[in-house]
């Protein structure tokens, strides 16, 4: 399901680890902060609000944690994921774990992505299909919205002057996501073109990046898929808002 860019922009997204404790239940390193508290450096009065039960995505019952300080409440995420996503972003691990060191785009096809690997195949989901709601049959539709915010997230759907912030924030070649998104121009409604034009891009993202979630994070902030992403780091005990960068302006100024 698609959502309005400015009713995500009201949340706030947290991702934090997520480890199995000795009962062998998902539990997460909890923050000592909230987002803003992040910003006005006012100490922080936290504590567990409730679980929230999930039937896709991490498929585990994810942390809400409300701070009395700044009157607020925050989702904990595992790495990978973000509001209302059923499938995760990126190659990790709910601790936080790369599972793959290799690139190549293959690494992304248990990820949100496949939609758009399986269209580059020339796969083309069901155009009709019974009512799942467990979301194990998506319809063409769902496939169609998945591209479309692949699109938007990898900058591919931007001018020229905006897509080499997002090249640079994904350590990819300028020149690809160009030739990508002239291929798009060509072949506007061609679902398999678009398919082929993000399984280009996927091809040039470094195995290396051990930030890959983050980084996809905080290109689809600056394009209103979620807002902006802090991350726990349990070691630091410091709560990071990733935020996405340009030369002449920043996440909040950049054009939808």
């Amino acid at each position: 399901m698609c959502h309005d860019p400015q009713t995500v922009a009201r949340r706030h997204l947290v991702v934090t680890p997520y480890e199995a404790d000795g009962e062998n239940k998902m539990v997460p390193r909890i923050p000592d902060i909230c987002p803003i508290g992040v910003e006005d450096g006012q100490l922080c009065r936290l504590f567990l609000d409730h679980l929230r039960p999930r039937k896709t995505g991490p498929c585990f019952p994810l942390t809400v944690v409300r701070c009395r300080m700044h009157e607020t409440a925050f989702t904990l995420y595992p790495p990978g994921y973000t509001p209302w996503g059923r499938e995760k972003w990126a190659p990790v691990a709910p601790d936080g774990t790369v599972l793959t060191s290799e690139g190549g785009a293959l690494r992304f096809q248990d990820t949100y992505f496949k939609a758009a690997l399986a269209a580059a195949e020339g796969i083309i989901w069901a155009r009709e299909k019974e009512f799942d709601e467990d979301f194990r049959n998506p319809s063409f539709i769902t496939q169609q919205c998945h591209l479309d915010r692949v699109l938007r997230l990898l900058g591919l759907k931007r001018d020229p002057i905006w897509r080499e912030a997002f090249a640079q924030t994904l350590s990819i070649p300028g020149q690809r996501l160009h030739e990508a998104a002239q291929a798009l121009t060509q072949w506007p409604s061609d679902l398999s073109a678009s398919g082929r034009a993000v399984r280009d891009v996927l091809d040039g993202i470094p195995g290396f990046l051990g930030d890959l979630f983050e980084r996809f994070a905080a290109c689809g902030a600056a394009v209103g898929l979620w807002p902006p992403l802090h991350v726990w780091q349990p070691y630091l005990r410091q709560l990071q808002p990733m935020t996405f960068s340009h030369g002449r302006t920043d996440a909040k100024t950049m054009p939808s």
